[in-house]
């Protein structure tokens, strides 16, 4: 995987992570994939959300979620697609939340869900003046 990494070729790691059912390839490939162009392909952002599934890493799903909604009001000015974004990050940590019973891995879930409710606001905020 990490020579398929290095020869940049996109379709061959997502093909190889595919068939290796393996935790560690699964992050290697959406990691990857997050540095590739992923902003204008729905089939890259489908496969990010599909490996870090796999992997069964949630927390990397809300990290995604939540830098999709930042490039949505940076680099595109959607605030309608960052609200989404956002509001896709908060419903994972609150799957997070409901799973979890230990008392510090909860503490960090609602500390982050109170970050991205802080987000929500302001974008609705801005949503809000703006019309």
């Amino acid at each position: 995987m990490k020579v398929l990494l290095k020869s940049g070729d996109t379709e061959r790691i997502i093909h190889y992570a595919n068939i290796s059912r393996h935790r560690d390839i699964y992050l290697l490939a959406a990691n990857y994939l997050q540095t590739t162009d992923w902003q204008r392909s729905p089939k890259t952002v489908d496969k990010i959300i599909l490996f870090y599934t796999k992997a069964k890493v949630p927390e990397s799903i809300v990290s995604f979620y939540e830098a999709w909604a930042t490039s949505s009001y940076e680099v595109d000015k959607n605030y309608e697609a960052s609200l989404d974004h956002l509001r896709k990050a908060e419903s994972v940590l609150r799957e997070l939340i409901a799973q979890e019973t230990a008392g510090s891995a909860v503490k960090s879930y609602e500390h982050r869900l109170g970050r991205v409710h802080a987000k929500i606001h302001n974008v609705n905020t801005f949503l809000s003046l703006r019309k």
